[in-house]
C-alpha cells in the first residue's frame, strides 16, 4: 500500500513504572531513573524476580460492574494499567463521536491462550467512561511489535473512509506468576546469575492520531508525522527452529525508511531489553541499512529504566520520540523499530 494518506500525532498519554504519566516518564528516563525491584515472588532456585512495576497505589480501582465477571488477575491489571493513560491521551480529543481504538496486548505465544478479545475494549469503556466505536475497534495480539500493525490499521482506516480522528494503544504486563513462572523456565528473567535475560515490566501507552485535514482545521498547526510503518518476518525466531538470518528487522528498517522517503536517521528508539539475541538483531539490521542511518547515531532503549513492556513499547517509544522532536533545534527524523517473540518485526519514522 502506497504511503499517500498524511498522519500525524495530536496527544499522548501513559503509565510506566518511572512515571504516572507522559512527563513523569519522560522526565525520568531523561535523568537515567530506574525503577527495577526485588519482589516476594521466587524463581525456581529460591532467588527473588527482579520486576518493574507500576505503584499500586498510581492504579485506579477496578470498576464494581467488572469486579464481578471473574477475570484473571492479569486481565484485571491490564484494565487498571490502561485507566490513567488513556484519560491522559483523551485531554487532547475535544470531538463528541466515539473513536475506534486500535489496541496492541500481550503476544500469543505458542500453545498458550490469547490474553484479550474484543470484549477487553467494551469492558475498557466501562473501566473509563470513555466511549469507543466498538465496531471498528480491533486489537491486536502480537506483543512488542503488534502497535505498529495497529498504526498500519489507522493509514488504511484514514485512506479508506476519510476519517480524521483515531486511537491507536498498547498495553502489557508481566506481573503474573504462570507468565514469570514459564520465562524463568526458559531461562530468560535477569539474575544476578543469570546475564543473558531480561527484566520484566509492565505499562500502556495511547496516540491520538488526526489526518492532515483535520491538522489544516486547527490551523496549520506543526505536529510531529509518522509515517506508515515497515513490516519483516524473522524465520529464526525465537521460538522457531529455523535459523536466524536477521531478515525480518532488517526488511522492517528498509521498509520504514522507503515509506518516510529516504529520510536519514539520526536517533534510534528500541525495544532491546538486554537479551544478547535483540542485540544481534539490531546489529544486523543496522549493518544492512547503513546507508539510511547516521554513523554517529543515537540509540535509546529505555527498559534499562522500565524492562520490557512488551506490547506497550511502541506507544511509549512514540511519546518519547515526540518529546525528542519538539525539543530539538533540527529537523530530526526517529526510528522506531520493536520485535516480537514470534516472527513479527517492525519498524516506523516519525518527523
Amino acid at each position: 500500500m502506497k504511503n499517500k494518506t498524511q498522519i500525524f500525532i495530536l496527544g499522548a498519554g501513559m503509565i510506566t513504572p518511572v512515571g504516572i504519566d507522559s512527563n513523569m516518564t519522560i522526565a525520568s528516563i531523561q535523568a537515567g531513573i530506574s525503577k527495577i525491584e526485588v519482589t516476594a515472588e521466587h524463581d525456581c532456585y529460591a532467588e527473588p524476580f527482579k520486576l518493574a512495576t507500576v505503584p499500586e497505589d498510581a492504579l485506579p480501582p477496578l470498576n464494581d460492574k467488572l469486579n464481578a465477571q471473574g477475570l484473571t488477575s492479569r486481565y484485571r491489571r491490564l484494565l487498571r494499567l490502561a485507566s490513567p493513560a488513556l484519560i491522559e491521551v483523551m485531554q487532547s480529543y475535544s470531538e463528541d463521536e466515539p473513536l475506534p481504538l486500535f489496541l496492541a496486548g500481550p503476544e500469543t505465544l505458542p500453545g498458550r491462550a490469547s490474553v484479550l478479545q474484543r470484549s477487553f475494549i467494551e469492558r475498557l469503556s466501562i473501566q473509563t467512561g470513555v466511549k469507543f466505536n466498538q465496531q471498528l475497534s480491533r486489537i491486536f495480539s502480537t506483543g512488542r511489535a503488534g502497535g505498529f500493525q495497529a498504526i498500519d490499521m489507522v493509514f488504511r482506516y484514514f485512506e479508506a473512509t476519510g476519517a480524521d480522528y483515531a486511537l491507536v494503544g498498547g498495553l502489557d504486563t508481566h506481573l503474573d506468576l504462570h507468565l514469570l513462572g514459564t520465562l524463568d523456565r526458559e531461562s530468560r528473567i535477569l539474575t544476578d546469575d543469570r546475564k543473558d535475560g531480561f527484566i520484566p515490566g509492565e505499562a500502556a501507552g495511547f496516540l491520538l492520531l488526526v489526518s492532515e485535514n483535520a491538522r489544516q482545521r486547527m490551523g496549520n498547526v506543526s505536529l510531529p508525522e509518522l509515517f506508515m510503518p515497515g513490516f519483516g518476518n524473522e524465520s529464526g525466531h525465537r521460538y522457531s527452529e529455523q535459523p536466524y538470518t536477521g531478515d525480518g528487522l532488517s526488511e522492517a528498517v528498509r521498509l520504514a525508511v522507503l515509506s518516510a522517503k529516504g529520510r536519514r536517521v539520526s536517533t534510534i528508539f528500541s525495544s532491546l531489553n538486554g537479551e544478547h539475541f535483540g542485540a544481534k538483531e539490531y546489529g544486523v539490521a543496522i549493518t544492512r541499512n547503513s546507508d539510511t542511518i547516521s554513523e554517529n547515531i543515537n540509540l535509546e532503549h529505555p527498559a534499562d529504566c522500565f524492562g520490557d513492556i512488551g506490547a506497550a513499547f511502541v506507544p511509549v517509544l512514540s511519546s518519547l520520540a515526540i518529546h525528542q522532536h519538539i525539543n530539538s533545534k533540527h529537523n530530526q527524523s526517529s526510528l522506531l523499530y520493536c520485535s516480537s517473540e514470534g516472527a513479527l518485526r517492525g519498524a516506523m519514522l516519525i518527523a
